[in-house]
């Protein structure tokens, strides 16, 4: 008659097989995962190692090592595998919370982009460096500008209007606040526009200087043989303090400069913007504006060239 085996020596057959099953099942089933998940590298160490600790353990055993400490040392690595597993559970939770919170602010910067924000700058400098205002300048064909003072504009931007109105027969209209005004005699107002604490002059004095400037720009303008090629630069002035500063380039770019009380214009946020007229787009809200100041303005023309030929809208 045979020897019997024990039932304890069954049992230990029939977990090293259940082992080996749920690590060949759980190897065979990270290659079914797509390859950029993160569970597969993970699913795939585990199920290797469980495979590998079950086949040591038989061969092992095979050669006689005493089943009840080959199976505590196998809960042991299972232990340690399985708090493995728990940190490296962790470590997907954190980066996937990572991903998502980019994908949120992705998926934020694309409604802005949609929206029509192309760029928003911690001050003038930071926009000017951008080159989005050069950029479309140089194609422009029709520019509507709108500002207080604008002296700074002016004075970055001169060139590339100048060779707009004569290359391009771009139409140029700029609205400015009316140095004359009795609003620019309150000293509060003008420390809230421009601060004494950074050296700026009186508004006043800067609205006159910039006046001068685009006064300079049509004599230089006039000095042109053949104005019928050219395009046309006229300046209006309005009543009243605009709340911001705007540049708008055929019907389509944008740049929005707001105020911020005790804060120069050239220290100010800056942002770009692009859309399309019609169906009261962010666009059309600009051009209405700019349009009806326009018309406000129609006896305060200030400068004047070429306007009589000039294409209009």
């Amino acid at each position: 008659m045979g020897k019997r085996k024990s039932p304890l020596s069954r049992l230990s057959v029939a977990v090293w097989v259940l082992l080996f099953v749920v690590g060949a099942s759980a190897t065979l089933a990270a290659f079914q995962l797509p390859s950029d998940s993160g569970w597969r590298p993970a699913l795939f160490s585990i199920g290797i190692s469980i495979v590998a600790t079950t086949t040591i353990t038989v061969i092992d055993a095979l050669f006689g090592t005493d089943t009840f400490s080959r199976l505590s040392a196998l809960e042991d690595k299972m232990e340690v595998r399985l708090g493995q597993l728990g940190q490296l559970v962790d470590q997907l939770d954190g980066r996937t919370q990572e991903r998502l919170g980019e994908l949120g602010r992705l998926i934020d910067a694309q409604k802005l982009y949609k929206a029509g924000l192309r760029g928003a700058y911690a001050d003038d400098t930071k926009a000017t460096e951008s080159g989005f205002l050069s950029a479309h300048l140089e194609g422009a064909t029709h520019v509507d500008m709108l500002h207080n003072a604008g002296r700074n504009t002016i004075r970055t931007y001169r060139r590339a209007l100048e060779n707009a109105i004569k290359s391009n027969r771009c139409v140029v209209r700029v609205l400015m606040a009316d140095p004359s005004s009795n609003l620019w005699g309150d000293s509060a107002l003008n420390r809230s526009l421009a601060p004494d604490s950074k050296g700026h002059e009186p508004i006043r004095q800067i609205i006159e200087e910039t006046k001068q400037m685009y006064e300079t720009m049509a004599e230089r303008l006039r000095q042109i043989t053949s104005p019928d090629l050219c395009g046309s630069l006229e300046v209006r002035l309005y009543q009243g303090i605009s709340p911001s500063n705007m540049i708008i380039i055929d019907d389509a770019f944008i740049r929005h400069t707001p105020r911020l009380i005790l804060t120069h214009s050239e220290d100010v946020p800056v942002f770009d913007f692009e859309g399309h007229t019609g169906d009261g787009s962010l666009v059309d809200r600009y051009i209405n504006s700019f349009e009806d100041a326009w018309k406000d303005s129609s006896d305060k023309q200030v400068v004047s060239f070429n306007v009589e030929g000039a294409s209009r809208r």
